[in-house]
């Protein structure tokens, strides 16, 4: 069987899950990873973490050059998307990127076109999108069983601190990736994507146009590192759905989706990291609730990666309901509104 030979820029603790899901994927190769701040911990741990046949650089274009390397995953802090996303399909390079892609949807805009005018593919690790439940959750509203979807209501938060009757008591870090603005901190970059991503999917299901949303009504609570830590916001789209959404890194939220149909309403209960084992709550007009239970074969991020190299295998599209360049650009679209204080 053929193989994508896969290159990692980055090791922190996206790049290790990674490595942990790709282990048993058949048509996957991890050729090789570039990390600046742990290539000496790397060496030394080669046998360890059976890296063995693996290749290690502390320069990711020393990677990048490498001819062998079909796709990296760019496992970096979000400030660092743009650029290494711009060498690498510079380099003939297949990309999946963390999310969010950019940090705006002008940079966006520069990598999309690189990579159509590359013929790359261009994707990004928003892995609920790749498990089985979403297409479960696409199945349910095609059928017809809710209705008309008019709300989505989603959340999607936690705080990374610990606090109580308001007094700090745990020490925050101020230059992690999530609190420091240089680094494409904040909620909104963080975890915007998901809920935002879900709406436009939703909306796509029986509004073909997927016009951008107009935004009713905005909240960001910002932070003593000066980045967003609550935010909110309510969309209108056009064909009258409507769309709530709330994030936090300093707010424990309940991870849950709620799709309010005319008929009826479907609560996601896991709806971002769903694991082999996945659950959802139908609740029709008259308050009859019905918990519908699947399982599935894999974790999550293997059904990123498969999708991923097949679609480089076979030189086609990722399989819906992969986010695609268009929803991405979307949902940053909206971002760049929703951050403006």
């Amino acid at each position: 069987m053929k193989k994508i030979n896969w290159g990692i820029i980055g090791f922190g603790n996206a790049a290790k899950s990674f490595i942990n899901a790709s282990k048993h994927i058949p048509n996957v190769n991890l050729y090789a990873i570039s990390s600046v701040s742990n290539y000496k911990s790397l060496l030394l741990k080669k046998k360890e973490n059976n890296f063995l046949n693996l290749q290690i650089f502390n320069n990711h274009l020393k990677l990048l050059n490498n001819k062998n390397i079909d796709i990296v995953y760019i496992a970096l802090t979000n400030n660092l998307h743009h650029k290494w996303i711009i060498k690498s399909l510079n380099l003939n390079k297949h990309v999946l990127t963390e999310k969010p892609s950019c940090e705006n949807s002008s940079d966006y805009k520069d990598c999309l076109n690189l990579a159509k005018k590359k013929k790359l593919i261009l994707t990004e690790a928003i892995m609920y999108r790749h498990h089985p439940q979403t297409l479960k959750i696409i199945e349910i509203i095609k059928s017809g069983l809710l209705g008309k979807v008019k709300k989505v209501i989603s959340k999607c938060g936690f705080d990374i601190g610990k606090r109580i009757l308001g007094f700090e008591i745990k020490k925050l870090n101020y230059n992690s990736r999530l609190l420091n603005k240089n680094l494409g901190g904040g909620a909104i970059l963080d975890l915007g994507c998901y809920p935002l991503s879900m709406a436009i999917l939703i909306n796509g299901i029986s509004n073909k146009s997927q016009n951008t949303p107009q935004i009713i009504d905005k909240n960001i609570e910002i932070g003593k590192s000066n980045v967003d830590e609550v935010a909110d916001i309510k969309l209108l789209f056009s064909d009258n759905m409507y769309s709530h959404i709330e994030v936090a890194i300093r707010k424990k939220l309940n991870d849950q989706v709620l799709i309010k149909g005319s008929k009826a309403e479907l609560k996601i209960l896991n709806p971002w990291l769903p694991s082999k084992s996945f659950y959802l709550e139908l609740t029709s007009s008259d308050n009859n609730k019905k918990i519908l239970h699947y399982e599935c074969d894999d974790i999550i991020f293997s059904y990123l990666i498969k999708n991923v190299s097949k679609a480089i295998l076979l030189q086609k599209r990722l399989n819906y309901p992969s986010i695609s360049n268009k929803e991405t650009y979307s949902y940053l679209q909206i971002i760049d509104k929703w951050k403006i204080c």
